[in-house]
């Protein structure tokens, strides 16, 4: 299926065995390179991820007309958001393609598959803005909390803006999704945890 996504502007980007950059600070032949050098190392874990690998060559492919010489991945996405201003910059700008399941009981909204990213884990995303709510390790780690926050805040997640959802949910469900994914990461089975009605029960 396809999922909306946005351009990649956190974390840094692998050159060769020594030299990062920060995505958001490229330059288009720093994407270049470090697509080419996981290619040329497939042992390494980025490597293994031809989604990733794919999804860099497609922003290429959008970003050149605004990614010129000396120009930063943050300055050219903040260029092309100016030259396509009925995608607002909260929205994702691009459909790829990927294996995504359905988070039942979501109204379509959560949807849940592999990192798409060159991080391990899996992902819960929010289709229609495309925005990464939480990676975890496991896929069913990922699917429990996509059902706990939809039904804690439902008509937030309807919205169709990144920034209005962050400003309408409550402050507790940033606070459990936080607490989920730090446990999931420290290799807790997180679906045996107290869900988030339990968790909002409490004397906080």
């Amino acid at each position: 299926m396809k999922l909306r996504r946005n351009f990649d502007l956190h974390g840094v980007f692998a050159l060769d065995a020594e030299r990062r950059i920060a995505r958001r600070r490229a330059r288009i032949e720093h994407q270049e390179e470090a697509i080419a050098y996981a290619e040329r190392h497939p042992e390494e874990e980025s490597s293994h991820r031809k989604d990733w690998l794919m999804l860099l060559r497609d922003e290429i492919v959008l970003l050149r007309p605004y990614w010129g010489a000396g120009i930063t991945k943050e300055e050219a996405v903040r260029a092309w958001h100016v030259a396509n201003p009925d995608i607002p910059s909260g929205f994702a700008t691009h459909f790829v393609e990927v294996e995504a399941i359905n988070v039942e009981e979501t109204d379509g909204i959560f949807f849940v598959h592999e990192s798409l990213s060159d991080a391990p884990g899996w992902s819960l995303t929010h289709e229609p803005t495309g925005f990464l709510v939480v990676r975890v390790p496991k896929g069913d780690g990922a699917h429990y909390i996509g059902e706990e926050i939809y039904h804690a805040a439902p008509e937030a997640w309807k919205l169709t803006d990144a920034e209005a959802i962050k400003q309408a949910l409550p402050p507790l469900v940033h606070r459990w999704v936080k607490e989920m994914h730090t446990a999931a990461w420290q290799g807790i089975n997180i679906c045996a945890l107290p869900d988030y009605q339990a968790f909002a029960r409490e004397p906080w």
